[in-house]
């Protein structure tokens, strides 16, 4: 299980996506902790910004 784990950790992209992922959640948790309103609002453009990536396959 560690020898997987090291592994997984040696590879750039899944420490970049898991970064990432960190960063949204940290700013989603705190923009949440200060207005609701605005942490959803953060969160719908976040979303919108993954998808039209995705749809465009990162070009």
């Amino acid at each position: 299980m560690i020898k997987k784990i090291k592994i997984w950790f040696k590879n750039k992209e899944n420490i970049i996506d898991l970064l990432v992922i960190l960063s949204f959640f940290i700013i989603i948790f705190t923009t949440l902790r200060i207005n609701l309103y605005i942490g959803l609002y953060l969160l719908a453009l976040i979303l919108l910004f993954i998808a039209f990536i995705l749809s465009h396959g990162g070009r």
